[in-house]
Protein backbone atom coordinates (compact mmCIF):
# COMPACT_ATOMS: atom_id res chain seq x y z
CA UNK A 1 0.00 0.00 0.00
CA UNK A 2 1.54 2.97 -0.88
CA UNK A 3 0.99 6.63 0.77
CA UNK A 4 -1.92 8.32 -0.09
CA UNK A 5 -4.51 10.66 1.01
CA UNK A 6 -7.71 8.99 -0.12
CA UNK A 7 -8.92 5.44 -1.09
CA UNK A 8 -10.40 5.98 -4.56
CA UNK A 9 -12.23 2.44 -4.32
CA UNK A 10 -13.68 2.59 -0.85
CA UNK A 11 -12.31 -0.50 -0.06
CA UNK A 12 -14.39 -2.31 -2.37
CA UNK A 13 -12.84 -4.86 -4.59
CA UNK A 14 -12.13 -4.81 -8.06
CA UNK A 15 -14.51 -7.13 -9.43
CA UNK A 16 -17.18 -5.35 -7.46
CA UNK A 17 -15.68 -1.88 -8.63
CA UNK A 18 -15.55 -3.70 -12.86
CA UNK A 19 -19.12 -4.80 -12.64
CA UNK A 20 -20.23 -1.45 -11.50
CA UNK A 21 -18.38 0.69 -13.90
CA UNK A 22 -19.72 -1.96 -16.67
CA UNK A 23 -23.23 -1.79 -15.38
CA UNK A 24 -22.57 2.21 -15.83
CA UNK A 25 -21.88 1.25 -19.24
CA UNK A 26 -25.16 -0.57 -20.33
CA UNK A 27 -27.92 1.13 -21.47
CA UNK A 28 -31.10 -0.85 -20.53
CA UNK A 29 -33.36 -0.84 -23.79
CA UNK A 30 -35.89 -2.20 -21.62
CA UNK A 31 -37.05 0.97 -20.20
CA UNK A 32 -40.32 2.60 -21.76
CA UNK A 33 -39.82 5.87 -23.91
CA UNK A 34 -42.42 8.41 -22.20
CA UNK A 35 -42.96 11.55 -20.21
CA UNK A 36 -44.33 9.95 -17.32
CA UNK A 37 -41.75 9.93 -14.43
CA UNK A 38 -43.37 6.34 -13.47
CA UNK A 39 -41.75 4.67 -16.10
CA UNK A 40 -38.18 5.64 -15.51
CA UNK A 41 -35.60 3.49 -14.25
CA UNK A 42 -34.32 5.29 -10.95
CA UNK A 43 -30.48 3.96 -10.45
CA UNK A 44 -28.49 4.43 -7.11
CA UNK A 45 -25.39 3.33 -5.94
CA UNK A 46 -23.90 2.78 -2.89
CA UNK A 47 -20.89 0.86 -0.58
CA UNK A 48 -21.96 -1.98 0.78
CA UNK A 49 -19.52 -3.33 3.78
CA UNK A 50 -20.62 -6.62 5.78
CA UNK A 51 -17.81 -7.76 7.28
CA UNK A 52 -15.04 -8.71 4.92
CA UNK A 53 -17.49 -8.34 2.03
CA UNK A 54 -16.85 -5.43 0.50
CA UNK A 55 -19.49 -5.00 -2.12
CA UNK A 56 -21.52 -2.26 -4.38
CA UNK A 57 -25.16 -2.23 -3.97
CA UNK A 58 -27.53 -0.74 -6.62
CA UNK A 59 -31.00 0.15 -6.66
CA UNK A 60 -33.72 0.74 -9.21
CA UNK A 61 -37.12 1.58 -8.53
CA UNK A 62 -39.46 2.26 -11.72
CA UNK A 63 -40.30 5.76 -10.79
CA UNK A 64 -39.62 7.44 -7.79
CA UNK A 65 -42.00 5.51 -5.45
CA UNK A 66 -43.21 2.46 -4.74
CA UNK A 67 -40.93 -0.60 -4.46
CA UNK A 68 -37.29 -0.71 -4.33
CA UNK A 69 -35.16 -3.87 -6.08
CA UNK A 70 -32.03 -3.62 -4.04
CA UNK A 71 -29.14 -5.70 -5.96
CA UNK A 72 -25.76 -6.46 -3.94
CA UNK A 73 -22.66 -7.63 -5.35
CA UNK A 74 -19.27 -8.08 -4.71
CA UNK A 75 -16.05 -10.91 -4.00
CA UNK A 76 -17.12 -13.67 -1.65
CA UNK A 77 -15.76 -14.21 2.08
CA UNK A 78 -14.04 -17.41 1.43
CA UNK A 79 -13.41 -17.15 -2.54
CA UNK A 80 -12.93 -15.15 -5.31
CA UNK A 81 -15.94 -15.96 -6.65
CA UNK A 82 -18.46 -12.89 -7.60
CA UNK A 83 -21.91 -13.23 -5.85
CA UNK A 84 -24.59 -11.43 -5.97
CA UNK A 85 -27.70 -10.65 -3.65
CA UNK A 86 -30.92 -9.17 -4.51
CA UNK A 87 -34.26 -8.00 -1.93
CA UNK A 88 -37.16 -6.06 -2.83
CA UNK A 89 -37.88 -3.25 -0.16
CA UNK A 90 -41.27 -1.27 0.20
CA UNK A 91 -39.42 1.93 -1.05
CA UNK A 92 -35.80 3.38 -1.50
CA UNK A 93 -33.65 3.88 1.33
CA UNK A 94 -32.14 7.25 0.37
CA UNK A 95 -28.41 6.22 1.90
CA UNK A 96 -28.38 2.68 0.40
CA UNK A 97 -29.15 -0.72 2.16
CA UNK A 98 -26.93 -1.49 5.57
CA UNK A 99 -26.62 -4.80 6.88
CA UNK A 100 -29.70 -4.36 9.02
CA UNK A 101 -31.83 -3.85 6.27
CA UNK A 102 -30.53 -6.92 4.78
CA UNK A 103 -33.33 -9.81 4.77
CA UNK A 104 -33.12 -13.42 5.68
CA UNK A 105 -34.36 -13.76 1.52
CA UNK A 106 -31.23 -11.72 0.61
CA UNK A 107 -29.27 -15.00 1.29
CA UNK A 108 -31.24 -17.41 -0.27
CA UNK A 109 -31.40 -15.31 -3.55
CA UNK A 110 -27.67 -15.82 -3.37
CA UNK A 111 -26.17 -16.75 -6.56
CA UNK A 112 -22.10 -17.38 -7.08
CA UNK A 113 -20.63 -16.77 -10.30
CA UNK A 114 -16.76 -18.07 -11.53
CA UNK A 115 -14.13 -15.56 -10.45
CA UNK A 116 -13.27 -13.32 -13.95
CA UNK A 117 -16.71 -13.81 -14.67
CA UNK A 118 -17.79 -10.33 -14.65
CA UNK A 119 -19.70 -10.28 -17.94
CA UNK A 120 -21.96 -13.02 -16.81
CA UNK A 121 -22.66 -11.28 -13.42
CA UNK A 122 -23.54 -8.35 -15.29
CA UNK A 123 -25.94 -10.74 -17.20
CA UNK A 124 -27.75 -11.66 -14.36
CA UNK A 125 -28.16 -8.22 -12.87
CA UNK A 126 -29.62 -6.80 -15.79
CA UNK A 127 -31.50 -9.77 -15.96
CA UNK A 128 -33.15 -9.13 -12.75
CA UNK A 129 -33.88 -5.15 -13.47
CA UNK A 130 -35.52 -5.93 -16.99
CA UNK A 131 -37.62 -8.07 -14.66
CA UNK A 132 -38.25 -6.15 -11.89
CA UNK A 133 -39.12 -3.47 -14.43
CA UNK A 134 -41.15 -5.08 -17.03
CA UNK A 135 -43.44 -7.11 -14.62
CA UNK A 136 -43.74 -5.03 -12.10
CA UNK A 137 -42.80 -5.20 -7.86
CA UNK A 138 -45.49 -7.65 -6.90
CA UNK A 139 -45.08 -10.01 -9.76
CA UNK A 140 -41.34 -9.74 -9.81
CA UNK A 141 -41.32 -10.90 -5.96
CA UNK A 142 -44.28 -13.64 -6.81
CA UNK A 143 -42.01 -14.66 -9.50
CA UNK A 144 -39.13 -15.25 -7.17
CA UNK A 145 -40.99 -16.89 -4.65
CA UNK A 146 -41.94 -14.10 -2.53
CA UNK A 147 -45.20 -13.10 -0.47
CA UNK A 148 -47.45 -11.31 -2.06
CA UNK A 149 -51.43 -10.85 -1.23
CA UNK A 150 -53.54 -9.92 -3.82
CA UNK A 151 -54.40 -6.38 -2.34
CA UNK A 152 -50.85 -5.42 -3.00
CA UNK A 153 -50.90 -6.81 -6.57
CA UNK A 154 -54.22 -4.66 -7.47
CA UNK A 155 -52.42 -1.54 -6.41
CA UNK A 156 -49.35 -2.10 -8.12
CA UNK A 157 -50.95 -2.97 -10.94
CA UNK A 158 -53.54 0.08 -11.02
CA UNK A 159 -50.60 2.65 -10.14
CA UNK A 160 -48.64 1.37 -13.23
CA UNK A 161 -51.32 2.45 -15.73
CA UNK A 162 -52.12 0.98 -19.00
CA UNK A 163 -48.72 1.46 -20.71
CA UNK A 164 -47.39 -0.65 -18.50
CA UNK A 165 -50.64 -3.34 -18.54
CA UNK A 166 -49.58 -3.85 -22.47
CA UNK A 167 -46.28 -4.16 -21.59
CA UNK A 168 -46.71 -7.08 -19.29
CA UNK A 169 -49.41 -8.58 -21.85
CA UNK A 170 -52.38 -8.21 -19.46
CA UNK A 171 -55.26 -6.71 -19.98
CA UNK A 172 -55.47 -2.82 -17.96
CA UNK A 173 -56.36 -2.64 -14.07
CA UNK A 174 -60.19 -1.59 -13.97
CA UNK A 175 -60.30 2.08 -12.92
CA UNK A 176 -62.15 2.71 -9.13
CA UNK A 177 -65.41 4.44 -9.63
CA UNK A 178 -67.38 6.05 -6.72
CA UNK A 179 -70.44 4.69 -8.48
CA UNK A 180 -72.09 1.91 -7.07
CA UNK A 181 -70.29 1.72 -3.54
CA UNK A 182 -72.24 1.19 -0.88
Amino acid sequence: MSNRMADMQLDIGAQALAILAMLSQREPDFVLESSNINDELVVSSHAFYNGRERAVSVSYQRGYAGKCLNIVFGEGRNSDSIFIDWWVNERALPNGPRVSDFPEEAHHSRKYHDYGRLDVAVQHIYDLVEDFYIVGAVDFCSKHDRRIDEKERAASDSLLGEDWQELKGAEPAPKASRRGRK
